[in-house]
């Protein structure tokens, strides 16, 4: 009998990454043919309980969820598997000051300017906000003025949307001011993180997730004018929790959350203001700023709290921080080392010439738009 259904044909196949411990996996796959079509994600050969969609979100908990990945995709006939993901999931080095670049989104010192770790996530000041020598870690922080409506703008997305894992952590100082004063908030629209000062005068954690939600906790801190203090908020929505910690130490209880759902759409980040960045302002100082893309540790936390720097990746060290599929095809995304850069693959693993992907760009990603289904690694090669 001759099927008149289409052939199964992946157009875009499952890509093998590297995670850290506490990060988030996503995968994804698409496949044309005869619909209905049906998804099912394996790992090592085996199904993942509900994994029915052309995505797949994981939060990796230890080194054993790493493995082979694949797609099958079936329609009333037939089913047809994708090419092999390999993830492999490294655990964290043990000292903090060694485990505290792995995953980090971003740091702001703000001991000269208002520069991120890697240019993507430098800030903008926004109507005058300066960097003062009132420091709590390094030479400077940033000093923001309530009544002048002042903050930092960063216009670089964070966290990836619908991430399951993120940490976020910093030092700020009350100066004054009144009402609702934000500490940190992502933009423009959702407040996937959040910390403000309420009108009350107390520290308060917020949270919104993909099902747009808005949870929030109190953490009982009212902290006294000219003060330094340590916030750390932990989201974890595999087991459903965030953990705050004020000065390094863990609230009473944590904030719980659904567990399963990532966090909601963002685009930005704002520091000193709220997502929408037209009132709430913070008055006083935020220093040493950091966002994690995955869950920071009680002892990371700590070796913050105790006034360490967030060791940002050195120059020459340079680290993948971001594999997708975009419709523009893969893209790689990194930091660290010295512009220009260059991007080469090959078509085995450990073995084979590496080959140039093109010319040498001094941005800090690149994307493959040939559309090739065949499997390739890839390294980027910073400039000596």
């Amino acid at each position: 009998v001759t099927s008149t259904l289409d052939p199964l044909v992946f157009v875009q196949e499952p890509r093998g990454t590297t995670n850290p411990v506490g990060s988030t996996l996503f995968l994804s796959g698409q496949a044309t043919g005869t619909p209905p079509l049906a998804y099912q994600w394996r790992r090592n050969g085996v199904d993942i309980e509900g994994a029915r969609a052309t995505n797949l979100v994981v939060g990796l908990t230890n080194v054993l969820n790493g493995g082979t990945y694949t797609l099958v995709v079936r329609d009333s006939e037939k089913a047809l598997e994708s090419s092999a993901a390999q993830v492999v999931v490294v655990a964290l080095p043990d000292q903090p000051v060694e485990s505290l670049p792995v995953g980090l989104s971003s740091r702001w010192s703000f001991d000269v300017d208002f520069s991120g770790s890697a240019p993507a996530y430098d800030g903008v000041s926004i109507r005058g906000a300066s960097v003062t020598n009132v420091a709590r870690v390094g030479g400077g922080s940033l000093n923001v003025v309530q009544a002048s409506q002042q903050y930092v703008d960063v216009t670089a997305q964070v966290i990836p949307d619908g991430t399951l894992t993120y940490s976020v952590a910093g030092w700020f100082r009350v100066g004054g001011g009144s009402g609702r004063r934000f500490l940190w908030e992502t933009s423009p629209s959702n407040w996937a993180i959040s910390a403000e000062i309420s009108a009350a005068g107390q520290l308060q954690i917020f949270v919104r997730q993909s099902i747009l939600n808005s949870l929030s906790l109190n953490t009982g801190l009212t902290p006294a004018i000219g003060a330094w203090h340590h916030v750390a908020a932990v989201f974890d929505a595999v087991v459903g929790e965030v953990r705050i910690f004020v000065d390094g130490v863990a609230t009473a209880t944590p904030l719980i959350i659904p567990a399963g759902s990532g966090t909601a759409p963002t685009t930005g980040f704002h520091i000193g203001t709220y997502r929408a960045g037209d009132g709430r302002f913070f008055e006083g100082q935020l220093d040493e700023v950091g966002v994690w893309t995955r869950h920071l540790t009680a002892p990371e936390v700590q070796y913050l709290a105790a006034g360490n720097a967030i060791a940002a990746p050195v120059d020459g060290a340079i680290e993948i921080t971001g594999v997708e599929m975009t419709p523009q095809g893969f893209r790689l995304m990194w930091q660290g080392g010295k512009a220009p850069y260059r991007v080469q693959w090959r078509s085995a693993l450990g073995q084979g010439d590496w080959m140039d992907s093109g010319a040498a760009t001094t941005a800090l990603e690149w994307t493959d738009s040939t559309g090739g289904q065949d499997a390739r690694f890839f390294q980027v090669l910073g400039t000596p």
